[in-house]
């Protein structure tokens, strides 16, 4: 399949999920990113100088955290005068981010908040087993995790009980349990015979997050795939996320998780609340039509403006390296019918919404899903995304306004030879407020679904 492309559920990280060692479950430089961009004056071995320790707390308590403060971002009074720099001047690779509650890896992780809880969002979720030779297990295709004081650290909602993976069952299509005990054939060129009687037990699975409903047609559910945004608080009790769907049934030849299995159907808003045990509650079965055109909304961020709007950046199909923009009053955020786009030609938002959208209509283009947030002290909105011609370099580009104009891209992070990396997500939940905004944490994923974590600092 093509790793090109932007969105999680295209692509297929998983593919090449049995590795030799547990580069997961380590904290500090691993062998799946040996040559970091790395300054002498911060020692990548040790955590960064104010910052959390980068040693696993086998009892992390959740992290909360204020809201941050956000600049209106269609406010042209926002711009500064002259280029800004976004050369980090040190670089630290902390290390990778696990569960202290799960043996899984996954990938994504969008920064969220319940409350002042932080949450954060992943798509396809795989179990691994506990061996010599580490295979892995696709159990779900989007989970959601509770933050920690370390930035290397996550906390799972596990399940109560044990899960019967089983082969064949609704739960786990044939590529997906074919993965443990077939790892030569794990990009499901061949199934195995043999997999029709496996099943294992394993403890301390986080739930799928947001489910499938039986009722909307999704069944089998091993034929389908689900994306979801990050969490945004839009109440003391409640949250809202966005979704979108995939169908991706086994074709009998087809690589998993190729261009030719994944189909994607649209998407729509879930509303979050409970924040002790986080619920998903789907508002409708979709909303979007990916079908005909529709960006999927989320896949690239969904973030609170500060300004009575949440805004949602999306890719369409046959157009991943373009992103487009909507927006929703936060008062309004479950009603799908109050969003507005963004159409490039008037440079405004309407309720017109974008079906098969024009390169003119774009926010970004030549970029991939990453995250966009506001940097206080240089009063810029910064869009940061895997480089849209380097599969293994983070970049970053300003613009005074959400809506641009945004400058050419500046390379901040180099994942070493032989890497692929892609989705990163700033944490200014870790930031140490005595250094103005400067220490940037960043996650982002690498294969086979690893989460790592770096700090740059910036002038």
């Amino acid at each position: 399949m093509s790793v090109a492309v932007s969105h999680s559920q295209t692509h297929n990280p998983y593919a090449a999920s049995t590795v030799s060692s547990r580069p997961f479950n380590t904290h500090g430089p691993s062998a799946y990113n040996p040559n970091p961009l790395q300054s002498t004056n911060i020692d990548p071995l040790l955590p960064p100088d104010n910052s959390p320790s980068a040693t696993p707390a086998a009892n992390s308590a959740p992290f909360y955290h204020p809201a941050s403060s956000l600049a209106n971002p269609t406010s042209s009074s926002s711009s500064v005068a002259g280029p800004v720099n976004l050369t980090p001047t040190a670089t630290a690779f902390l290390g990778n981010v696990t569960s202290v509650t799960s043996n899984i890896v996954r990938d994504l992780g969008w920064r969220g908040q319940l409350g002042d809880t932080s949450l954060y969002s992943y798509g396809d979720s795989l179990w691994c087993s506990d061996s010599d030779e580490i295979t892995c297990n696709i159990f779900a295709s989007n989970t959601v995790a509770m933050g920690t004081s370390d930035p290397c650290q996550v906390k799972d909602f596990a399940t109560s009980g044990t899960l019967l993976l089983t082969h064949p069952s609704d739960h786990y299509p044939p590529f997906q349990s074919s993965l443990l005990l077939c790892p030569k054939n794990r990009m499901g060129l061949d199934l195995c015979e043999e997999a029709d009687d496996f099943s294992v037990g394993v403890n301390n699975l986080p739930p799928q997050f947001c489910p499938f409903e039986a009722s909307y047609g999704e069944t089998p559910v091993a034929d389908w795939g689900m994306g979801i945004s990050n969490i945004i608080s839009v109440s003391d009790t409640e949250s809202v996320c966005l979704f979108w769907l995939n169908h991706r049934p086994v074709i009998p030849g087809v690589p998993a998780g190729s261009e030719a299995q994944n189909h994607y159907v649209g998407g729509g808003i879930a509303k979050i609340d409970t924040p002790d045990n986080p619920t998903c509650h789907r508002q409708q079965a979709q909303y979007w039509n990916a079908t005909n055109g529709e960006p999927l909304w989320g896949d690239h961020g969904f973030f609170d403006g500060q300004d009575g709007y949440l805004y949602a950046l999306g890719g369409a199909s046959g157009s991943e390296t373009n992103v487009y923009l909507a927006r929703v009053p936060k008062a309004s955020a479950t009603d799908a019918t109050t969003f507005q786009y963004w159409h490039g030609n008037s440079e405004s938002f309407t309720a017109e919404r974008l079906t098969s959208p024009t390169l003119a209509d774009a926010m970004l283009t030549d970029t991939n899903a990453g995250s966009l947030f506001y940097w206080t002290q240089k009063k810029q909105w910064i869009s940061l995304s895997r480089s849209a011609t380097d599969l293994k370099g983070l970049t970053v580009r300003s613009a005074p306004a959400v809506t641009g104009p945004w400058s050419d891209e500046t390379k901040i992070y180099d994942g070493g030879e032989g890497a692929f990396i892609y989705g990163p997500v700033f944490h200014p939940e870790f930031q140490d407020p005595a250094k103005g905004g400067t220490d940037w944490f960043i996650s982002f994923t690498g294969l086979p679904n690893i989460q790592q974590m770096i700090r740059l600092d910036f002038a």
